[in-house]
């Protein structure tokens, strides 16, 4: 398969996504309902399919990822998502920026809302730690942090880390999936007093992929 069809591909499945909504926009829906003029940034994005899905709902969307290819890839499909969607005043483009999660080139208390999908796990050391503390700095008071992260609980997931061979700068060779414990201990720490922290689509810890954290920037 060329390296234009598997673009094409995952360009397919991130549109139905966005479409019809995944697990991930379940939450995010009864967390941060999309509203007209709610700011919202989605920092280390990748596809951009949550952030795209709030853009259609009438949100201002930042959408930041340190890979351009990233950034092009997500500007793709906002113009297929919008194109599938029809035309409402509501709508509005997203703000695609190049740049990294743990430098946010956002001043303090900017955005309504703040969310990342499964970034902070690639990392060690302070890396860890400083994405969730930016995360939280650019967000207002009485404004939403959620992060979802890898599930160290979850028996499938520890076999999918452990086989990760990463050959990024900066990035362990293993992937480190969040404990519950571990999440809420890093969001606190980064200025969330009362973090939540929820599976992802299942009841049992352990049948959870995914795990959300989030709270109220007091």
């Amino acid at each position: 398969m060329s390296r234009k069809d598997i673009e094409e591909e995952r360009l397919k499945i991130d549109l139905s996504y966005v479409l019809r909504g995944i697990q991930c926009h379940a939450l995010l829906e009864r967390i941060c309902p999309p509203r007209y003029g709610l700011q919202v940034l989605e920092p280390a994005c990748g596809s951009g399919k949550l952030g795209t899905w709030y853009a259609l709902r009438g949100a201002i969307v930042t959408l930041l990822d340190i890979d351009p290819k990233e950034i092009r890839y997500a500007g793709a499909l906002w113009t297929s998502a919008r194109n599938a969607t029809p035309i409402t005043c509501s709508s509005s483009t997203p703000d695609f920026q190049v740049g990294s999660i743990h430098h946010l080139p956002f001043t303090d208390n900017r955005f309504d809302l703040v969310f990342n999908e499964g970034v902070a796990q690639h990392w060690t050391d302070w890396r860890r730690q400083r994405s969730l503390n930016e995360m939280v700095r650019v967000t207002k008071v009485s404004g939403t942090v959620c992060h979802f992260a890898n599930n160290a609980l979850c028996p499938s997931v520890m076999e999918m880390a452990n086989s990760i061979d990463h050959d990024y700068k900066g990035m362990p060779k293993r992937e480190k999936p969040f404990t519950p414990e571990e999440l809420a201990m890093r969001l606190k720490r980064a200025g969330i007093k009362k973090p939540f922290i929820s599976t992802v689509g299942a009841t049992k810890w352990e049948d959870s992929a995914l795990i959300l954290g989030f709270g109220v920037k007091e």
